[in-house]
């Protein structure tokens, strides 16, 4: 979404003062390192509240994806959906279509810094290699398609990329 807003922003000067006023506060987000993060901004969003957050859609479309399929997150903070998505309780919740689907989709987690935790570290290791990748120091824009690879927007990662503060995506796999 930032990279989004930030490509209206410097191609035209915005008429709408709520998009204006947006891409300031995302700008600032991006600036804010470390502990200078601004009041409201969101590092460790658990997936249940991105079930509760986005649309209803959201929780099913993330099921449904497969091994052949990957989940992208923007705004992934320490990328706590994305760990919460590897869980025998994420399982649990989910066995409808688990036989059709087979294993999970390997999931991207972006973030404007590195805030993976020990725990991020810990689950990697326990999944096979490439399964979750963490990117951080670029803007969406900035990653090549060598880096991300190819993606094809399901139903719901338009308006998850439109919630405010929560930008999870599942995207299936070219």
């Amino acid at each position: 979404m930032l990279s989004l807003l930030w490509g209206t922003a410097h191609s035209q000067s915005p008429a709408n003062p709520k998009l204006a006023d947006e891409i300031k506060r995302q700008e600032a987000i991006y600036q804010g390192k470390g502990d200078q993060l601004l009041e409201g901004y969101v590092v460790d969003r658990s997936l249940l509240s991105y079930t509760f957050t986005l649309s209803a859609e959201f929780d099913s479309s993330l099921a449904d994806l497969g091994p052949a399929d990957r989940w992208l997150d923007i705004g992934a903070g320490r990328g706590q959906a994305i760990l919460d998505y590897y869980t025998p309780r994420y399982d649990s919740m989910h066995t409808e279509g688990g036989d059709r689907r087979g294993s999970k989709a390997r999931s991207v987690a972006i973030s404007i810094e590195d805030r993976r935790t020990p725990l991020w570290h810990e689950t990697a290791a326990s999944l096979e290699p490439g399964k979750i990748q963490y990117l951080f120091d670029k803007r969406l824009r900035e990653y090549s398609l060598e880096e991300l690879g190819n993606f094809s927007s399901s139903p719901t990662s338009s308006a998850a990329s439109r919630t405010r503060s929560t930008s999870p995506c599942s995207w299936r796999r070219r």
